[in-house]
């Protein structure tokens, strides 16, 4: 069975599920706690990522706005 984390708000959710680490809160984040609370926006510097799929596609989409509206 897989191991159950501590996330944000008291609530708990599998490894893989978890997205991130907050050093501020000291818990672990999911994909919707991370936009809900606009970590990303804010630019934390107390987020470390973890290593997930959802980071790997956030860079994807990132690269492909790039190329259609050129670099600023």
């Amino acid at each position: 069975m897989s191991e159950l984390l501590i996330c944000a708000f008291n609530q708990k959710a599998t490894r893989n599920k978890c997205v991130g680490y907050c050093k501020l809160h000291r818990c672990y984040l999911t994909e919707k706690q991370v936009k809900n609370m606009s970590c990303l926006q804010k630019n934390c510097k107390h987020l470390k990522r973890l290593e997930h799929q959802f980071w790997v596609i956030r860079e994807k989409r990132k690269q492909m706005r790039k190329q259609k509206y050129g670099t600023k």
